[in-house]
Protein backbone atom coordinates (compact mmCIF):
# COMPACT_ATOMS: atom_id res chain seq x y z
CA UNK A 1 0.00 0.00 0.00
CA UNK A 2 2.06 3.22 -1.13
CA UNK A 3 1.62 6.40 1.28
CA UNK A 4 -1.52 7.76 -0.36
CA UNK A 5 -3.64 4.93 0.22
CA UNK A 6 -2.20 4.53 3.61
CA UNK A 7 -2.86 8.31 4.41
CA UNK A 8 -6.64 8.03 2.87
CA UNK A 9 -7.66 4.60 5.15
CA UNK A 10 -6.22 6.53 8.34
CA UNK A 11 -8.10 9.35 7.73
CA UNK A 12 -11.34 7.19 7.18
CA UNK A 13 -10.43 5.44 10.29
CA UNK A 14 -10.16 8.27 12.77
CA UNK A 15 -13.46 9.67 10.91
CA UNK A 16 -15.03 6.54 11.65
CA UNK A 17 -13.74 6.70 15.40
CA UNK A 18 -14.69 9.97 15.81
CA UNK A 19 -18.34 9.32 14.47
CA UNK A 20 -18.47 6.48 17.48
CA UNK A 21 -16.95 8.64 20.35
CA UNK A 22 -19.33 12.00 19.50
CA UNK A 23 -22.21 9.62 20.03
CA UNK A 24 -21.18 7.93 23.06
CA UNK A 25 -20.49 10.98 24.58
CA UNK A 26 -23.62 12.90 23.42
CA UNK A 27 -25.50 10.00 24.60
CA UNK A 28 -24.01 9.59 28.06
CA UNK A 29 -24.19 13.89 28.70
CA UNK A 30 -27.70 13.66 27.45
CA UNK A 31 -29.18 12.61 30.93
CA UNK A 32 -28.98 16.09 31.52
CA UNK A 33 -32.08 16.37 29.68
CA UNK A 34 -33.76 19.62 28.90
CA UNK A 35 -31.80 21.92 31.25
CA UNK A 36 -28.04 19.86 29.50
CA UNK A 37 -26.89 24.06 28.97
CA UNK A 38 -27.15 24.93 32.65
CA UNK A 39 -27.13 21.15 34.32
CA UNK A 40 -23.63 20.91 32.19
CA UNK A 41 -21.81 24.07 33.10
CA UNK A 42 -22.99 23.14 36.68
CA UNK A 43 -21.63 20.08 36.07
CA UNK A 44 -18.19 20.97 34.52
CA UNK A 45 -17.52 23.37 37.28
CA UNK A 46 -17.51 20.26 39.69
CA UNK A 47 -15.26 18.70 37.42
CA UNK A 48 -12.53 20.94 38.26
CA UNK A 49 -13.47 20.77 41.79
CA UNK A 50 -13.84 16.82 41.99
CA UNK A 51 -11.43 15.36 39.32
CA UNK A 52 -12.63 11.60 40.00
CA UNK A 53 -16.21 13.02 38.48
CA UNK A 54 -14.16 13.26 35.58
CA UNK A 55 -12.79 10.03 35.96
CA UNK A 56 -15.79 8.15 36.37
CA UNK A 57 -17.57 9.70 33.01
CA UNK A 58 -14.12 8.78 31.33
CA UNK A 59 -14.85 5.38 32.57
CA UNK A 60 -17.99 5.16 31.26
CA UNK A 61 -17.40 6.90 28.03
CA UNK A 62 -14.62 4.54 27.29
CA UNK A 63 -16.58 1.09 28.20
CA UNK A 64 -19.48 2.85 25.68
CA UNK A 65 -17.38 3.37 22.97
CA UNK A 66 -15.68 0.19 23.43
CA UNK A 67 -18.91 -1.38 23.31
CA UNK A 68 -19.97 0.64 20.13
CA UNK A 69 -16.77 -0.39 18.28
CA UNK A 70 -17.26 -4.11 18.91
CA UNK A 71 -20.86 -3.73 17.34
CA UNK A 72 -19.64 -1.77 14.51
CA UNK A 73 -17.33 -4.49 13.81
CA UNK A 74 -19.27 -6.80 14.30
CA UNK A 75 -22.41 -5.78 12.06
CA UNK A 76 -19.90 -5.68 9.38
CA UNK A 77 -20.87 -2.55 8.02
CA UNK A 78 -18.85 1.30 8.03
CA UNK A 79 -19.78 3.26 11.03
CA UNK A 80 -21.70 5.79 9.26
CA UNK A 81 -24.59 3.04 7.78
CA UNK A 82 -24.18 1.81 11.30
CA UNK A 83 -25.42 4.81 12.98
CA UNK A 84 -27.87 5.73 9.81
CA UNK A 85 -29.72 2.57 10.36
CA UNK A 86 -29.61 3.12 14.69
CA UNK A 87 -31.51 6.93 13.36
CA UNK A 88 -33.94 5.94 11.58
CA UNK A 89 -36.85 5.73 13.63
CA UNK A 90 -37.86 6.13 17.07
CA UNK A 91 -37.70 2.23 18.35
CA UNK A 92 -34.14 1.98 16.64
CA UNK A 93 -32.80 4.95 18.42
CA UNK A 94 -33.85 3.67 22.03
CA UNK A 95 -31.88 0.74 21.24
CA UNK A 96 -28.93 2.75 20.64
CA UNK A 97 -29.08 4.46 24.07
CA UNK A 98 -30.14 1.27 26.13
CA UNK A 99 -27.00 -0.21 25.01
CA UNK A 100 -24.88 2.55 25.12
CA UNK A 101 -25.92 3.49 29.03
CA UNK A 102 -25.63 -0.46 30.24
CA UNK A 103 -22.34 -0.50 28.37
CA UNK A 104 -21.39 2.64 30.21
CA UNK A 105 -22.33 1.10 33.33
CA UNK A 106 -20.39 -1.77 33.27
CA UNK A 107 -16.59 -2.74 33.91
CA UNK A 108 -16.44 -6.44 32.38
CA UNK A 109 -15.05 -6.95 28.87
CA UNK A 110 -17.42 -9.74 28.52
CA UNK A 111 -20.31 -7.90 29.44
CA UNK A 112 -19.76 -5.54 27.12
CA UNK A 113 -19.00 -7.62 23.91
CA UNK A 114 -22.39 -9.25 24.87
CA UNK A 115 -24.34 -6.27 24.75
CA UNK A 116 -22.67 -4.87 21.38
CA UNK A 117 -23.49 -8.62 19.95
CA UNK A 118 -27.20 -7.51 20.78
CA UNK A 119 -26.80 -4.36 19.55
CA UNK A 120 -25.19 -5.28 16.44
CA UNK A 121 -28.13 -7.69 15.57
CA UNK A 122 -30.84 -5.41 16.32
CA UNK A 123 -29.14 -1.83 14.57
CA UNK A 124 -30.26 -2.57 10.68
CA UNK A 125 -32.99 -5.22 11.54
CA UNK A 126 -36.28 -3.69 9.96
CA UNK A 127 -38.42 -6.87 11.85
CA UNK A 128 -39.60 -4.68 14.57
CA UNK A 129 -39.40 -8.32 16.60
CA UNK A 130 -35.76 -8.66 16.36
CA UNK A 131 -35.54 -4.99 17.37
CA UNK A 132 -37.58 -6.12 20.24
CA UNK A 133 -35.35 -8.72 21.08
CA UNK A 134 -32.45 -7.19 20.62
CA UNK A 135 -33.75 -4.62 23.15
CA UNK A 136 -34.88 -7.49 25.63
CA UNK A 137 -31.38 -8.89 25.79
CA UNK A 138 -29.88 -5.72 26.25
CA UNK A 139 -32.31 -4.75 29.15
CA UNK A 140 -31.35 -7.79 31.08
CA UNK A 141 -27.56 -8.24 30.27
CA UNK A 142 -27.90 -5.07 31.93
CA UNK A 143 -28.67 -6.35 34.87
CA UNK A 144 -25.98 -9.07 34.78
CA UNK A 145 -22.12 -8.97 35.90
CA UNK A 146 -19.66 -10.65 34.67
CA UNK A 147 -20.50 -13.53 37.81
CA UNK A 148 -23.57 -13.84 36.49
CA UNK A 149 -22.54 -14.32 32.15
CA UNK A 150 -19.99 -17.03 34.23
CA UNK A 151 -22.79 -19.42 35.09
CA UNK A 152 -25.12 -18.64 32.36
CA UNK A 153 -22.46 -20.19 30.52
CA UNK A 154 -21.88 -22.96 32.84
CA UNK A 155 -25.55 -23.90 32.85
CA UNK A 156 -25.53 -24.09 28.90
CA UNK A 157 -22.76 -27.45 29.08
CA UNK A 158 -23.46 -30.35 30.85
CA UNK A 159 -21.87 -31.61 34.23
CA UNK A 160 -20.15 -35.30 34.83
CA UNK A 161 -23.73 -36.47 35.38
CA UNK A 162 -24.69 -40.50 34.18
CA UNK A 163 -28.42 -39.21 33.64
CA UNK A 164 -27.27 -37.02 30.78
CA UNK A 165 -26.99 -39.82 28.29
CA UNK A 166 -30.42 -41.35 29.34
CA UNK A 167 -32.40 -38.58 29.05
CA UNK A 168 -31.46 -37.02 25.60
CA UNK A 169 -34.85 -35.84 25.42
CA UNK A 170 -34.04 -32.84 27.77
CA UNK A 171 -32.06 -30.26 26.85
CA UNK A 172 -30.32 -27.56 27.80
CA UNK A 173 -29.71 -30.38 31.04
CA UNK A 174 -31.07 -29.08 34.27
CA UNK A 175 -28.37 -28.53 36.92
CA UNK A 176 -28.78 -29.66 40.14
CA UNK A 177 -27.32 -27.30 43.29
CA UNK A 178 -24.50 -29.46 44.40
CA UNK A 179 -23.55 -29.38 40.71
CA UNK A 180 -23.47 -25.99 40.11
CA UNK A 181 -21.61 -25.37 43.41
CA UNK A 182 -18.63 -27.73 42.29
CA UNK A 183 -18.71 -25.69 38.39
CA UNK A 184 -18.06 -22.97 39.75
CA UNK A 185 -16.56 -23.41 44.10
CA UNK A 186 -15.57 -20.16 43.79
CA UNK A 187 -18.63 -18.79 43.94
CA UNK A 188 -19.95 -20.57 46.69
CA UNK A 189 -20.93 -17.41 48.95
CA UNK A 190 -23.21 -15.59 46.10
CA UNK A 191 -24.46 -18.45 44.31
CA UNK A 192 -27.79 -18.16 45.78
CA UNK A 193 -28.08 -14.07 44.68
CA UNK A 194 -26.23 -15.18 41.27
CA UNK A 195 -28.96 -17.96 40.61
CA UNK A 196 -32.18 -15.83 42.65
CA UNK A 197 -31.06 -12.94 39.07
CA UNK A 198 -30.73 -14.81 36.51
CA UNK A 199 -34.20 -16.65 37.39
CA UNK A 200 -36.03 -13.30 38.26
CA UNK A 201 -34.88 -12.03 34.60
CA UNK A 202 -36.44 -15.38 32.92
CA UNK A 203 -32.82 -16.91 32.63
CA UNK A 204 -33.51 -20.16 34.35
CA UNK A 205 -36.67 -21.47 35.55
CA UNK A 206 -36.79 -24.53 38.47
CA UNK A 207 -37.12 -28.39 36.68
CA UNK A 208 -39.98 -30.29 37.84
CA UNK A 209 -38.31 -32.85 40.09
CA UNK A 210 -39.22 -36.75 39.19
CA UNK A 211 -38.31 -36.05 35.78
CA UNK A 212 -34.91 -37.22 36.01
CA UNK A 213 -34.48 -37.93 39.60
CA UNK A 214 -36.25 -36.59 42.86
CA UNK A 215 -33.43 -33.98 43.78
CA UNK A 216 -35.01 -30.67 44.39
CA UNK A 217 -33.83 -26.84 42.50
CA UNK A 218 -32.62 -28.13 39.50
CA UNK A 219 -31.62 -25.24 37.27
CA UNK A 220 -32.51 -24.93 33.50
CA UNK A 221 -32.27 -22.44 31.12
CA UNK A 222 -35.10 -20.86 29.60
CA UNK A 223 -35.36 -20.33 25.57
CA UNK A 224 -34.59 -16.79 26.84
CA UNK A 225 -31.82 -17.73 28.66
CA UNK A 226 -30.41 -19.63 25.14
CA UNK A 227 -31.34 -16.41 23.15
CA UNK A 228 -28.70 -14.69 25.87
CA UNK A 229 -26.54 -16.71 25.47
CA UNK A 230 -26.14 -17.08 21.61
CA UNK A 231 -24.74 -13.63 21.84
CA UNK A 232 -22.70 -14.26 25.12
CA UNK A 233 -21.04 -17.28 23.26
CA UNK A 234 -20.63 -15.04 20.15
CA UNK A 235 -18.52 -12.70 21.27
CA UNK A 236 -17.13 -14.22 24.29
CA UNK A 237 -15.54 -17.50 22.58
CA UNK A 238 -14.68 -15.57 19.58
CA UNK A 239 -12.90 -12.52 21.39
CA UNK A 240 -12.26 -10.13 17.99
CA UNK A 241 -10.67 -7.04 17.83
CA UNK A 242 -12.69 -4.14 16.71
CA UNK A 243 -10.64 -3.89 13.69
CA UNK A 244 -10.62 -7.54 12.32
CA UNK A 245 -14.22 -7.05 11.22
CA UNK A 246 -17.16 -9.15 11.11
CA UNK A 247 -17.77 -11.63 13.71
CA UNK A 248 -21.29 -11.99 14.40
CA UNK A 249 -23.36 -13.97 11.83
CA UNK A 250 -26.72 -13.37 13.02
CA UNK A 251 -26.39 -9.34 12.80
CA UNK A 252 -24.92 -9.70 9.59
CA UNK A 253 -27.14 -11.53 7.94
CA UNK A 254 -29.84 -9.37 9.75
CA UNK A 255 -28.13 -6.10 7.76
CA UNK A 256 -27.53 -7.79 4.37
CA UNK A 257 -30.88 -9.38 4.33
Amino acid sequence: MNVIAKSATRVVADAAATVVQTTVTAALAADFGPLALPAGATAGAAVKEIPILAQMFADRRRSATDMMEHAVAYAGVNPERFMDALAADPKHRHLLRRAIHAAGDSVSGEKIRTLAAALAAGAIATDDAVVDESMLVIDAVAQLEAVHLRVLALLATEPDDPAVDHYQNIRPWPWTPQQIHNGVPQLSAVLPAILAKLQALGITKDFPNGLIDYEEGRRQLTGFGELCLVYLQTLAGEQHDPDEGSGIRRGAAVMTA
